[in-house]
């Protein structure tokens, strides 16, 4: 466990969907991660988006925008379907830190199809 890029754990597969959540959200509070980390971490978010709750997504895009890097292309993109997977299930706080998050790091949340997103409490059937 020693040795290697540093990160320890931090970057293990094992890590579900609400430990990257909090693995970010402990980056936003304490430092800047190394890019080594973030990327790390960011590469398991990408793996495991699906399985994030309305928390997990908000907390996940609220910590990028407070560490001050965007998440790769590809993970903002599954992290935009996946609000709009989960946006019934947001509570105020919820969707203010996603779109502040949005906000911040510069990005409109698109739909599939490219057109905007509105966060609201309907079901899309496709």
């Amino acid at each position: 466990a020693e040795g290697g890029e540093g990160g320890g754990a931090r970057g293990s597969p094992r890590m579900s969907a609400h430990d990257v959540a909090n693995m970010l959200q402990a980056y936003a509070r304490n430092g800047v991660p190394s890019d080594a980390e973030l990327t790390s971490v960011g590469d398991r978010a990408q793996e495991v988006v699906g399985d994030m709750d309305a928390q997990d997504v908000a907390r996940t895009l609220d910590s990028y925008a407070k560490i001050g890097k965007s998440p790769k292309k590809a993970l903002l993109t599954a992290l935009g379907r996946r609000a709009q997977q989960v946006v019934t299930d947001m509570d105020a706080q919820d969707v203010t830190a996603t779109i502040n998050a949005y906000a911040e790091l510069g990005s409109k949340i698109k739909s599939p199809k490219g057109e905007p997103l509105v966060l609201r409490a309907e079901f899309d059937t496709h």
